[in-house]
């Protein structure tokens, strides 16, 4: 397999990938809204951000689980009311 063999693997034009991504998007915004409206998630946050932000934390190479569990807690603080 060569190094570029993951590249291709993620195609965001594909169907799959489109109807993946739609899918967290029409789950998780009923999901942040009720968080928001029971005081739970930060009013100004939005399913975008959400789902881009733990993209990021969980892209980040973490050097033990714990340094991984303390990254999830850091994000869920951070949408956190």
């Amino acid at each position: 397999m060569s190094r570029w063999a993951g590249r291709w693997a993620l195609d965001r034009e594909s169907g799959a990938f489109r109807a993946c991504r739609d899918a967290l998007y029409a789950t998780g915004e009923p999901l942040l809204a009720r968080a928001q409206q029971a005081g739970r998630a930060r009013a100004e946050v939005s399913i975008d951000d959400v789902l881009r932000f733990f993209l990021g934390v969980t892209s980040a190479p973490a050097s033990s689980r714990r340094q991984r569990d303390r990254f999830l807690a850091m994000a869920i603080a951070g949408i956190t009311a």
